[in-house]
């Protein structure tokens, strides 16, 4: 029987969040769509709805080139913390590669420099998230990604 993997893509588009603790309304994001569900709804049900946070803007992950953040090697940050500071409340999630796919796993919310919130809240690891992507697409999508955020963060 052949291996499902799960599916992966992206949207870039403005986004206007009812909370947002910055002026970060309106700025373009990047939306990661897992199995066709946002990847940001995946973590607020996962969550029961706690903690605040953004979807990544074509700047961070320009910055981070896509493929492992330099603060945190071996991870991305696909949502960032609603004050958009980049570093303070981050969900990073951990990427690892085989000869066929592409892995996301050991989901972790970076805690904020501030944040009081409990324990089980900062460490989500124990939700086991983990999607397998096929290697071939992932790769594709990733790169079409960043070519698309070099040439928004250019202008």
């Amino acid at each position: 029987m052949e291996k499902k993997f799960d599916t992966f893509d992206f949207e870039i588009r403005r986004i206007n969040y009812e909370n947002s603790y910055t002026s970060g309304d309106g700025k373009l994001r990047c939306i990661f769509m897992i199995n066709g569900k946002d990847l940001y709804e995946i973590i607020k049900e996962a969550l029961n709805d706690k903690g605040a946070y953004h979807h990544t803007t074509p700047i961070d992950l320009w910055a981070f080139d896509l493929d492992v953040d330099p603060y945190k090697p071996g991870r991305i940050h696909p949502l960032i913390c609603s004050c958009d500071e980049l570093g303070c409340d981050n969900i990073s999630v951990r990427v690892t590669e085989n000869d066929e796919s592409i892995t996301w796993n050991n989901f972790y919310r970076e805690p904020g420099t501030d944040d009081e919130d409990d324990e089980e809240s900062a460490n989500i690891e124990y939700l086991k998230l983990s999607f397998q992507f096929e290697k071939n697409d992932y790769k594709r999508k990733i790169e079409e990604l960043k070519k698309i955020s070099r040439a928004l963060c250019s202008r």
